[in-house]
């Protein structure tokens, strides 16, 4: 997940503008090969200066929710008359 707006602009801005663009995008005949390096190369400064912070896809919407609270969701859920759940 990607937090844009405490994103450092200026210093990426001139890492984009200190980059040595000739080797990058003339490294290979091949275009397809060129894209694929310029797309490595604004993701670094994509990782440099942006914040950022892994979410594991289909994991649970809530990563607190550890065995602790599953108990107690069972025991509240146990504890209410079955005609009287919520779900």
């Amino acid at each position: 997940m990607w937090r844009y707006k405490p994103a450092d602009w200026d210093e990426m801005r001139h890492f984009f503008a200190s980059y040595p663009w000739q080797q990058v995008c003339f490294s290979s005949k091949d275009p397809s090969s060129c894209a694929e390096a310029i797309s490595d190369v604004v993701r670094q400064a994509m990782e440099y200066y942006i914040t950022y912070s892994d979410v594991p896809i289909g994991f649970s919407a809530r990563p607190w929710f550890n065995a602790d609270c599953a108990e107690a969701e069972k025991r509240k859920l146990s504890a209410q008359p079955a005609g009287s759940r919520a779900f």
